[in-house]
């Protein structure tokens, strides 16, 4: 003699439903936290022509073996950074340095951006910076997804 289960087919479907839902709003908010810190990046970011306030950029990849989307914030190497002082250059040539070096100075280009955003410090881990700033608050807008998916 078995045990049946009445109505496990509607729970069922019913959990994957709010699953899909609260996954759903999960990944809306990662995806709109992403383009915060990269926004916060850029207006962090040390200036002269610009080119690395315009590599810095979003994108999503998939985890082929958990099927997870990751969200990503990133300086795009590649972007032509030449000058006809300087040319052939990327923005690869450069990004780490103004991201790692905690001793290199500010252009005038980026003291005057400093001068006119007092509520930002322009420089120095510009991207880790904007991380470590809005990670809480795109934390609990994620968590508030999954809880509002999942009836809560």
């Amino acid at each position: 003699m078995g045990v049946a289960l009445l109505g496990f087919d509607a729970l069922l479907a019913s959990l994957r439903n709010t699953a899909d839902r609260s996954s759903r709003g999960a990944r809306e908010e990662l995806a709109k936290g992403a383009e915060a810190i990269k926004e916060l990046a850029i207006r962090q970011a040390p200036v002269d022509e610009g080119n690395l306030e315009s590599a810095i950029k979003t994108g999503k990849s998939r985890d082929l073996s958990t099927g997870r989307n990751n969200y990503l914030v990133y300086v795009d190497e590649s972007v032509d950074a030449s000058t006809p002082a300087h040319p052939n250059k990327t923005v690869g040539d450069y990004a780490e340095k103004m991201h790692e070096d905690p001793y290199y100075n500010l252009g005038i280009k980026s003291e005057n951006k400093q001068a006119n955003n007092p509520d930002i410090k322009v420089g120095y881990k510009y991207l880790e910076r904007a991380l470590d700033e809005l990670s809480d608050d795109i934390k609990r807008k994620v968590e508030s997804k999954v809880s509002q998916g999942i009836g809560h």
